[in-house]
């Protein structure tokens, strides 16, 4: 059980033992009550939680299957792909002077 996986489970499982034995007077019962008490703010830290899981069980795929200068230059590339998704999705022009550093970028 030594894989991307158990990677992301092994903090998970440490920092409930934590909770439970040291800052619970009350066990689980408090764990649970403070879960159902703050359901829209454990949603929200679910999302980035998710996707950080998700972006690091792929790095582990992508590392498997590339070389690690192609692995580094596609992770470099994804500077650009986010440039172009906030033009998109936000409706904004970049200025010269940023698509600029974004080749410079890009080449170096």
């Amino acid at each position: 059980m030594d894989g991307p996986i158990s990677n992301e489970i092994k903090p998970i499982v440490l920092c409930l033992i934590h909770f439970v034995v040291c800052k619970s007077s009350h066990g689980t019962s408090t764990l649970v009550s403070e879960i159902l008490t703050n359901t829209k703010v454990l949603a929200l830290y679910l999302v980035p939680a998710f996707l950080y899981c998700l972006y690091n069980n792929l790095s582990f795929v992508n590392l498997s299957a590339f070389d690690p200068t192609t692995y580094y230059l596609l992770l470099q590339f994804r500077v650009v792909v986010t440039a172009i998704l906030f033009q998109v999705i936000f409706k904004k022009q970049l200025t010269r002077k940023q698509w600029l550093s974004l080749v410079l970028l890009t080449i170096g």
